[in-house]
């Protein structure tokens, strides 16, 4: 289950990644499916996270 806090930082991170992506996806209906897969590879891969300090601000 996702607490409040984490909600809204996936939110902050992807108010900031989504236009990175926008910019780089030749079409823009792919950006949400891209964006789907990005934070599912990062949710997948947060336990192998060696340095937890290096993923903040």
């Amino acid at each position: 289950m996702i607490d409040a806090g984490m909600r809204c930082a996936y939110r902050e991170l992807e108010a900031r990644l989504r236009p990175f992506v926008a910019r780089r996806v030749s079409a823009t209906s792919e950006v949400d499916d891209v964006m789907q897969d990005v934070f599912l590879r990062m949710q997948r891969s947060l336990a192998s996270l060696r340095d937890d300090e290096r993923f903040g601000p």
